[in-house]
Order: structure tokens, then sequence, then C-alpha cells
């Protein structure tokens, strides 16, 4: 079996918002991949934010901007194993 029809075969017998998950992560992976089938290097933007994100730096203003956003519309739980 290809590997297009065990992808067909999965989404006829999953409910419908586990195929859109599904779809989701295709565009991801259709996205990080160049025309030519490999993958696409991270843009410079990408990098930098990745640096910023891994700095244990403090940020105060960030974590007090997230403060207010959560006072505002608290954290759900996501469902599955992201």
């Amino acid at each position: 079996m290809s590997a297009a029809e065990e992808l067909v075969r999965i989404c006829a017998v999953l409910p419908a918002n586990k195929v859109e998950e599904l779809v989701d992560f295709a565009r991801f992976l259709e996205e990080r991949t160049g025309s030519n089938g490999t993958h696409v290097e991270e843009s410079p933007g990408d990098v930098a934010w990745e640096g910023i994100i891994a700095d244990s730096k403090p940020r105060p203003k960030l974590e007090a901007f997230a403060a207010r956003a959560l006072a505002e519309e608290p954290a759900t739980r996501l469902e599955g194993n992201l």
C-alpha cells in the first residue's frame, strides 16, 4: 500500500476534527518543503526569533503582557498529545 493510499484509509476512519488536524499538519509539511521536495531552510527572522525564545534573560514587559492577556481570557487546556 502506498503512503497516499494509507492516508486515504486513515482519513476514512478518523473523526472529521482529526482529519482537519491531519490536513493542517500536511499543509505545514508542504510549507516547509521546497518546490523540488527538499527541506526549506529557516528564514533569518525565524532563526532570530528562536534565539530570543531560548534566551533566559528576564523579559518583564513580555511577562506583564502575557499576564494581562491571561487575565482577559483564561488559558484553556489543549486536546491531544501536543
